[in-house]
């Protein structure tokens, strides 16, 4: 964490890029969208007070959620290598592939349920571990967005990948033939048709969901606005 901590204040346009997501995510889910558009420096000074008992270590949390970097990294690394190389090493890169997609489904409720009832990164964590991938697709989906993705045609791509993890990850004693099933999924072509429904699938939750529409979009309005009023001041002096 210290490293990262680093990184940002040595880097100029790292601060102005990471103080204007902060702060249009304070803005937006505390209501006073409209309130910082008639008097911003208002709003601003709110924040700074805001800020007086924070805690790096504490209240900062780490989430990696630029999928499509994620799986364009990933399908980079398999495209390069053999089906023979990859088969030496296919107990990683499923593990990673499937990772990936529970990364991008756990990312997604943890924004969407905090944009939604308000709930904390703790509260939505709970939610969020007590849930079965299949839960978080299925009827969960259904409650949150209103459609599950379980009658989608990318599930049939995407349940087999799970199911071969789970049985590699907890792996015991098993028939031939449902080995064989599995060890048929770690080939280059057939995973790299995985990553691509992880993003089918990524863009199903999100676009399913006008509150998550209505809130990126007004985070991109007061991060515009935030940057156009604020141009080229250094953080310390706003």
């Amino acid at each position: 964490m210290d490293n990262i901590q680093n990184i940002i204040f040595k880097n100029k346009d790292f601060i102005d890029e990471f103080i204007s997501d902060i702060f249009s995510q304070y803005v937006v889910q505390n209501n006073l969208i409209q309130e910082y558009f008639d008097d911003p420096l208002k709003i601003w000074g709110k924040y700074r007070t805001s800020l007086k008992d924070f805690d790096w270590h504490e209240d900062v949390y780490v989430d990696n959620n630029d999928i499509y970097q994620e799986v364009d990294r990933l399908k980079t690394m398999i495209i390069r290598i053999s089906n023979e190389e990859l088969k030496q090493f296919s107990d990683m890169y499923l593990f990673k592939a499937v990772s990936i997609y529970e990364r991008m489904i756990n990312s997604f409720y943890q924004s969407i349920l905090g944009i939604k009832f308000g709930f904390d990164w703790n509260k939505c964590n709970q939610i969020i571990q007590k849930l079965k991938t299949i839960d978080k697709v299925g009827w969960f989906s259904e409650i949150i967005i209103g459609k599950s993705y379980l009658q989608e045609p990318g599930w049939g791509k995407v349940k087999p990948y799970i199911d071969a993890r789970n049985f590699f990850i907890h792996y015991k004693p098993e028939k031939v033939r449902k080995y064989d099933k599995f060890e048929n999924l770690l080939n280059k072509d057939r995973i790299l048709e995985f990553l691509d429904e992880v993003l089918v699938c990524n863009d199903f939750l999100q676009s399913e969901d006008n509150y998550f529409q209505n809130h990126n979009k007004q985070l991109i309005e007061v991060k515009e606005h935030f940057s156009r009023t604020f141009a080229m001041k250094s953080p310390d002096n706003i």
